[in-house]
C-alpha cells in the first residue's frame, strides 16, 4: 500500500476510539447505553440499520459470489433490501410504540411482556448465543482483512481487530456506535459507490465491455440456483424480525415515524452498495478469468485497480462494514447479559450508575468471547449463518403471532423457541460428524418444522377460540 492509504486507515482507527471517548461522555443511565436516551433521528437509524446488515461478508460475499455466478450475486445484499422493506411496512414503527409504552431495551423484553419468564429466558439465551456468534463473524473477517494488508499472524490480527471495536463500543455504547455508523456509513459509501462503480465500469472497459465479457449465463439474476437464493432470502427476513438488534433500533428512534422512515432509508442506500459490490466482482472476472478461489477477490481488485488514496477510503470501506456490524452485535449480546440476565436475577435493586457499568463489563465480557469465537471457528460465512439460522428458525413464529395476533400462550411459544434451537444445533453438528446426506440439508428447514410443529398446535386453538 501507499503511504497515504497506511496514513487513512490509522486515521480511521484513531476515529474511531475518539468517538467512543466522545459518546462516553454523554451517557448517564443504561438507556443511555443500550438505546441512545430514545431520542435518535432518521439519519442515524438509517446509519444503523445500513452498518449493522452491510457487513464484511455483505461487500467481500457478495463480490466473490458475482465472480463466480454473475449478476445473481447481487442476491447477497438484496435479501436485506427485501428484509428491511418488509419490516419497515410492517413492524418498525410498531415496535417503537411497545417500547416507549412499556420501556423495554431488549427482545427479550418484548418477549417477557408477551409471554412468560421461562419464554423470556429461552428467548434470552438464543439471543445471546446468536450474537456472540454474530460478533465472532464480523471480528474473524476484519482479523483476515488486516492480516491480508500487514502480513500479522492470523491471531493478532483478529486480536487488533476485536480490541479496536471493544474499546470504542465498551466504552460508548449505542452513541458510540451510531457516532461510529455515520462515519462508516460515509467511507462505504465513497469507498464502494461513489468511486467503487465509475472504477469497476473503466477498468472492464465500458458497461457494454463489461456485460459482453461475461460467460454464459451471468446475466440470469437465478444463476446462483433458487434454493440457495430462498434459503437465504428466507433467513434474512426471519432474522429482521428476531434479531434483537432490529428491535434496539426501533426501540433508540425518537418516535414511530422516524423508526420507519429510517429503515426506508436503510433499504436504498442498501440496494446502492450492492450494486458496488456486485460490479466489483463482475468486473474482477473480466481481469482475473480463471482464479481458483474468488474468496479474496474483492480485496485483490481494490489492490490492483484503484488508484493510491481511493485505494485506501475503499479498504476502510470494507474495514468499516465488518466493524460496524461486529459493534452492534456486541453490544446486543452485552444488553442481553446484563439486562435480561444479570439484572433480571441478581439486580433488581441496583442503582443506573451501577447498571451502566456492569453493561460495560458485559461488553468487554462479549467482545473476549466473540475472539475466541473467531479464533476457533474461522469461516466467517459459516459462523454468520449458523447464528442466522440460530436466531430465526425458533423466534419467528411466536414474535410474529404475539404482534399481529394477539397470542399469548406460554407454553407453545417456549417449547418452539427451545425445540428448534436443540434441533438447528444438532442438526449442524451431525452434519459436521457424521457422513449421513440427510445432514446436507440446511438447518434452516428442520429448524422451522420443529419450530412449527411445536407451536401451530396452540396457535390453531387460539385462532378456534377467536374465530368462536
Amino acid at each position: 500500500m501507499a503511504a497515504i492509504d497506511i496514513v487513512i486507515l490509522v486515521g480511521y482507527f484513531a476515529a474511531m476510539l475518539v468517538l467512543g471517548a466522545v459518546a462516553n461522555k454523554k451517557q448517564k443511565s443504561s438507556d443511555d447505553y443500550f438505546v441512545g436516551g430514545r431520542k435518535l433521528g432518521t439519519f442515524s437509524i438509517m446509519s444503523l440499520w445500513f452498518s449493522s446488515w452491510i457487513g464484511g461478508a455483505a461487500i467481500v460475499g457478495t463480490a466473490s459470489t458475482a465472480y463466480d455466478y454473475g449478476i445473481s450475486g447481487i442476491w447477497y445484499v438484496l435479501a436485506s433490501v427485501i428484509s428491511c422493506i418488509l419490516f419497515a411496512c410492517t413492524s418498525s414503527g410498531k415496535i417503537n410504540e411497545f417500547g416507549k409504552k412499556y420501556g423495554h431495551v431488549t427482545y427479550p423484553d418484548f418477549i417477557g411482556q408477551v409471554y412468560d419468564e421461562k419464554t423470556r429466558l429461552v428467548a434470552t439465551v438464543t439471543t445471546a448465543l446468536a450474537y456472540i456468534g454474530y460478533t465472532a463473524g464480523q471480528f474473524a473477517a476484519a482479523g483476515a482483512v488486516l492480516q491480508m494488508l500487514f502480513d500479522w499472524p492470523l491471531v493478532t490480527a483478529y486480536a487488533v481487530a476485536a480490541g479496536i471495536v471493544l474499546i470504542y463500543t465498551a466504552v460508548g455504547g449505542l452513541l458510540a456506535v451510531t457516532y461510529t455508523d455515520w462515519a462508516q456509513f460515509g467511507f462505504i459509501m465513497l469507498g464502494i459507490a461513489v468511486f467503487g462503480i465509475p472504477i469497476c465500469l473503466k477498468t472492464a472497459g465500458g458497461g457494454e465491455a463489461l456485460l459482453g465479457a461475461m460467460p454464459e449465463g451471468f446475466m440470469d439474476i437465478g444463476n446462483w440456483g433458487w434454493a440457495t437464493i430462498i434459503g437465504l432470502t428466507l433467513s434474512m427476513v426471519l432474522s429482521f424480525y428476531t434479531g434483537m438488534d432490529s428491535y434496539t433500533k426501533c426501540f433508540a428512534a425518537k418516535s414511530p415515524r422516524v423508526a420507519r422512515r429510517g429503515t426506508f432509508i436503510a433499504a436504498a442506500t442498501m440496494s446502492v452498495v450492492a450494486v458496488g459490490a456486485t460490479l466489483i466482482g463482475l468486473a474482477a472476472r473480466v481481469k482475473y478469468p480463471e482464479l481458483a478461489d474468488s474468496g479474496d477477490v474483492a480485496y485483490r481488485f481494490i489492490f490492483d485497480y484503484f488508484p493510491a488514496g481511493l485505494r485506501g477510503v475503499a479498504l476502510v470501506g470494507v474495514l468499516a462494514a465488518i466493524m460496524s456490524s461486529a459493534d452492534i452485535c456486541m453490544l446486543t449480546a452485552s444488553a442481553n447479559l446484563s439486562r435480561d440476565i444479570y439484572q433480571r436475577y441478581f439486580g433488581r435493586d441496583k442503582s443506573e450508575r451501577h447498571m451502566l457499568m456492569v453493561g460495560v463489563a458485559c461488553s468487554f465480557v462479549v467482545g473476549v468471547l466473540g475472539l475466541l469465537v473467531a479464533v476457533t471457528m474461522k469461516s466467517v460465512i459459516d459462523i454468520l449463518y449458523l447464528c442466522m439460522t440460530i436466531n430465526g428458525a425458533g423466534l419467528f413464529l411466536p414474535t410474529v403471532a404475539a404482534m399481529y395476533f394477539d397470542f399469548h400462550d406460554s407454553k407453545s411459544a417456549c417449547a418452539s423457541i427451545f425445540a428448534s434451537l436443540v434441533v438447528v444445533i444438532a442438526w449442524y453438528v451431525l452434519g459436521a460428524v457424521t457422513p449421513y446426506a440427510v445432514f446436507s440439508v440446511d438447518p434452516i428447514w428442520p429448524g422451522l418444522a420443529a419450530s412449527v410443529l411445536t407451536f401451530m398446535p396452540g396457535f390453531a386453538r387460539h385462532m378456534g377460540r377467536g374465530r368462536a
